[in-house]
């Protein structure tokens, strides 16, 4: 697993934007270096669902049916 450290460790906010919902908040959290409390609290308050397999795999499946148009 990939920790920031230091200075880089200031800015997990902007870093973290992309995977969430995407990836269980815990292990973004375990990423960044910050507790899962904080990146559940900046998820939901952006409206981003949770990370689970069921969507993860409908969402593989929608990318599928689109490259097969």
């Amino acid at each position: 697993h990939m920790i920031y450290k230091h200075r880089e460790r200031k800015e997990w906010h902007k870093k973290v934007l992309p995977f969430l919902g995407k990836l269980p908040d815990a292990e973004i959290a375990r990423c960044v270096d910050v507790g899962v409390a904080q990146i559940r609290k900046m998820r939901t308050a952006m409206k981003i669902e949770r990370f689970t397999k069921a969507k993860a795999l409908e969402d593989v499946e929608a990318k599928e049916t689109k490259k097969k148009r």
